[in-house]
């Protein structure tokens, strides 16, 4: 079950990663860490894989926007990062975008 805060954080986060060419896939709030960690799975919608790059201009954007949104008024720790290959594909477009169906 997701934390929350996850939906106001989507909220936030979707139309970001879109202006950028990304899409965020999946997103977990882990409250059992000093401070939570808030993270963010980004895929490249142009490209193959998703690259350092992508996730630090994702960081950037989703840091200060959340800053400015009092969405997580305490201390957190962001993290954005690729799903990688490990990743099972939950969703149907997630595997169509994959396989190019």
């Amino acid at each position: 079950m997701a934390h929350p805060v996850i939906p106001q954080v989507l909220e936030i986060a979707t139309p970001l990663a879109t202006e950028l060419g990304l899409e965020v896939v999946d997103a977990v709030f882990q409250t059992n860490h000093s401070p939570p960690i808030l993270r963010i799975d980004v895929r490249n919608l142009s490209q193959t894989d998703t690259s350092l790059n992508d996730c630090e201009r994702m960081s950037i954007a989703l840091g200060e926007s959340l800053e400015t949104s009092d969405t997580l008024p305490d201390a957190y720790v962001l993290e954005v990062s690729s799903p990688g290959v490990s990743r099972s594909e939950e969703h149907t477009s997630e595997l169509q975008s994959l396989t190019n169906l």
